[in-house]
């Protein structure tokens, strides 16, 4: 519920984002002392929604963790909404387990009915521990695996009937000048009830029929929208769905836009489009992955400054609000799951499986209404040149597919040398994603991007997929802040920002290549165990330190996509002031 825009008139919510009760359980002994009914004195508080690495004496803690907070309700129905914990939760209320959920990055919740009118007690396990085959992500991961209750909590108190759940999707008709609008609620109520169901667009009402609801009913609705106002770059069209059922209703915002392939271009609104891309995660050093809004906020604006057009999630699910704000400015978004250099064994083993297929599906119902995702991206550098991630790669593809025909398929392959650890998946993508470090990891002298794309059109022939869209998903090059040298040499700002330039100039003008993102925006905190070999304890390959202060490659990037889409730079402007006597501040220069 928490979101930059309203999303009920009616509804009743209590945001528990607040200090709770908090204790680690090292030994993992809280279930079996009962910590949900007699919860342990020695307690300490707690932020929620924050990670608890960013406790002073909790910096690098793994395990398990409670938490406990109260609320109050007058209603004997509310639904209990978590938006995102590190990485498993069981959830008990007044003592009573209502579930557990597998996931970090992700929502869910629990509807409870037959309360009492008052306050009740809210028990939260929270467990992020990482093994080498069944958890995402894996140990040794190239980002920190934060544990916490690390987005918002809220209860929503329920009415004699509410809007369980819904889904709005489009076809357009006329070219992109029309859409039917087709919207599928499922209704509950704990009385029979017989209200109208009502639609609204924008405030106009466009739908209204009489729906008799006994328990629980389903309403599906076609609606005709004429000369519509298409979601674009830089001109994003937002419409508000408003859906009524009585005293309940429910607040969406969507945009129209048409996402598709033509052999080796992407097309945005028929609009052929190259991808000016940055590789972000949302983490910050004070914050971890529980970053306050204006904080998120500055990231996309430091992007939009960038010239940049769109974002990877690196390598999680994002918050809503991150996605809202893409929204809102016209930014191309990417989405997948924290599956991240899985080999065969984490790959194929059936646990591992059912989770990535869970945790893909609750992505895609989740985020299903934001404009600005255009990719769905399964999984990161995974064993996909085997048969085992052959089929867990279909699997997820074809989960993709039958919940959202909308968006583009994809994936980020590091397999790149024809001759060894062959890719065998691209077929099952809608577009080929590769991850390639030349000059980084693979020394300048292996050859350039365009000897790359020449040597690797016998794999893409091989999968049948040479005629595709082409996205460089990762490139980049570590600079350590404020290190230069008389030599252009690794680590410096220098040697980051002359390789940037040299392989953007060659990508962004390569016919075959639709774009690519930069690894990455800023250092990130990096996983203990890459310590040595992850000076500072960060991933370095920002092109701004991790407290958002811009390295050198900052500029030389802005000026090559501003060039890329025709605005002349610099377009920000720095001025000296003065104190004048009357204490306003005027221009000096």
């Amino acid at each position: 519920m928490d979101r930059l825009f309203k999303r009920s008139n009616f509804a009743k919510v209590n945001y528990l984002n607040k200090m709770w009760d908090f204790v680690i359980d090292p030994d993992d002994i809280g279930i079996e002392k009962e910590w949900f009914n007699n919860f342990p004195e020695n307690t300490r508080k707690m932020i929620v929604p924050s990670c608890w690495n960013m406790e002073i004496d909790l910096f690098r803690y793994t395990g398990t963790a409670w938490y406990q907070t109260t609320f109050e309700t007058a209603s004997p129905n509310v639904y209990i909404n978590f938006e995102a914990v590190q990485n498993e939760a069981d959830v008990y209320l007044d003592g009573k387990h209502l579930g557990n959920h597998y996931g970090g990055f992700l929502q869910f919740g629990y509807e409870v009915n037959g309360l009492d009118s008052g306050v009740h007690t809210l028990t939260v396990r929270v467990n992020n521990t990482l093994n080498e085959t069944d958890t995402y992500p894996l140990p040794r991961v190239d980002w920190f695996n934060y544990g916490g209750i690390a987005r918002g909590v809220y209860v929503r108190e329920l009415g004699e009937s509410w809007i369980n759940d819904y889904k709005i999707s489009y076809e357009f008709e006329n070219g992109l000048k029309d859409v039917s609008l087709s919207v599928e609620a499922d209704i509950k109520t704990f009385n029979k009830k017989n209200e109208n169901f009502e639609i609204y667009v924008n405030d106009e009402k466009v739908y209204s029929t009489p729906l008799f609801v006994d328990g629980e009913g389903h309403i599906n609705a076609d609606i005709k929208l004429s000369d519509v106002k298409l979601w674009g770059i830089y001109k994003p069209e937002l419409y508000y769905i408003r859906l009524v059922y009585g005293n309940e209703d429910i607040i969406e915002r969507i945009g129209f836009r048409e996402i598709k392939t033509r052999g080796k271009d992407i097309l945005l609104n028929g609009e052929k489009i190259k991808i000016l891309g940055v590789n972000r995660h949302e983490e910050h050093p004070d914050w971890g992955f529980s970053m306050p809004f204006n904080l998120i906020k500055k990231d996309i604006d430091i992007l939009r400054n960038l010239n940049a057009n769109a974002i990877r999630t690196s390598h999680y699910p994002n918050s809503h609000k991150t996605a809202d704000y893409c929204d809102e400015i016209g930014m191309l978004f990417w989405s997948e799951i924290p599956a991240w250099n899985r080999k065969v064994e984490a790959m194929a083993n059936p646990l591992a499986v059912e989770r990535a297929l869970s945790m893909e599906k609750e992505m895609i119902i989740e985020h299903f209404h934001h404009p600005s995702i255009i990719f769905w991206g399964m999984h990161n550098e995974c064993a996909t040149d085997t048969p085992e991630g052959y089929e867990v790669t279909e699997k997820m593809v074809k989960l993709a597919k039958s919940l959202d025909s909308s968006r583009l398929i994809t994936y980020a392959s590091n397999k790149v040398k024809p001759d060894a650890n062959r890719e065998m998946c691209f077929a099952l993508a809608d577009v080929v994603s590769v991850n390639h470090y030349i000059g980084w990891y693979f020394p300048a002298e292996d050859g350039d991007w365009n000897e790359f794309m020449d040597s690797y059109k016998e794999v893409l022939e091989d999968c049948d997929s040479y005629d595709k869209p082409f996205l460089l998903t990762e490139f980049g090059f570590a600079a350590l802040p404020g290190v230069n040298a008389f030599e252009s040499s690794r680590w410096t700002e220098d040697y980051q920002a002359d390789a940037l330039e040299f392989t953007l100039n060659q990508i962004l003008n390569h016919e075959h290549i639709s774009g690519g993102y930069i690894w990455q925006m800023c250092d990130a905190r990096s996983d203990p165990d890459f310590e040595i070999s992850r000076p500072r304890g960060c991933n370095n390959k920002g092109i701004l330190d991790q407290y958002r202060h811009p390295k050198r490659a900052y500029r030389t990037v802005q000026k090559i996509y501003g060039e890329h889409i025709g605005i002349d730079l610099p377009h920000y402007e720095t001025h000296i002031y003065r104190y004048t006597k009357n204490s306003k501040m005027e221009k000096k220069f």
